[in-house]
């Protein structure tokens, strides 16, 4: 397995540069492709037990071509989801928020 990237590879100067003009940077490499399908699964699964964090109201009051029904959102996971909790919590992710 390769080493661990430091957080300059995760974060390049032109990321920061981004993250400047922008408000936004893209840290490549920060989770693995195990992790994001892990995540992805979890969130797939959330949203099909209906535990997604979108307020029951608003979850029936869509139409069919309303754009969360096209492509769902969880809401603020890491209020209610383990995986998604120890995710943000991440020293990779206060690596990079602290560069």
């Amino acid at each position: 397995m390769p080493d661990q990237p430091t957080t300059e590879e995760w974060i390049t100067t032109a990321g920061l540069v981004r993250w400047r003009d922008e408000g936004y940077v893209i840290a490549r490499g920060l989770w693995s492709p195990g992790e994001v399908a892990a995540c992805k699964e979890r969130f797939i699964r959330l949203n099909a037990e209906g535990r997604d964090g979108v307020p029951d109201i608003r979850r029936t009051n869509l139409g069919e071509s309303d754009p969360l029904r096209l492509w769902p959102r969880v809401m603020q996971p890491h209020r209610f989801d383990d995986l998604s909790r120890s995710m943000l919590l991440d020293r990779r992710v206060q690596a990079v928020l602290s560069a």
